[in-house]
């Protein structure tokens, strides 16, 4: 019974505790915002300031020639693209024909079918009807 008697009160523990966990958080807000603010020092590599002499560099004939092996490579590979395409463009092209055909000719054939069709109610009329 003793430490009954020397316990705060609930109500007051939990009257309490959202003030110190507002302060906690206050706290680490504050810390947060503190390292934020530490200067950071970028450095960039290379650095674009420096400026020296290079050893190897490209002379402007070799960049032409390699320019035009790759123009070359480039347009070879334009035309083989247009080509596939036509080709492709064919492929459908026949196809969306054979379809058409295809098409016009069920349609043709269901009218046969139903032609067809009324001649056989029609005979078995006439003999149902004899």
């Amino acid at each position: 019974m003793i430490l009954a008697e020397e316990m705060p009160p609930v109500n007051l523990i939990w009257n309490w505790l959202p003030t110190i966990c507002a302060m906690i958080a206050a706290l680490a807000t504050l810390g947060l915002w503190l390292n934020s603010r530490k200067a950071v020092r970028t450095e960039l590599v290379p650095s674009p300031l420096v400026v020296k002499e290079q050893d190897n560099f490209v002379h402007r004939g070799e960049y032409q020639k390699q320019m035009a092996e790759i123009r070359g490579e480039f347009d070879k590979l334009r035309t083989e693209r247009k080509t596939d395409n036509n080709l492709l463009h064919d492929k459908i092209n026949r196809v969306v024909a054979d379809v058409s055909g295809l098409q016009r000719e069920t349609v043709l054939l269901n009218q046969h079918l139903l032609r067809m069709d009324s001649k056989l109610d029609r005979l078995v009329e006439r003999d149902n009807d004899r």
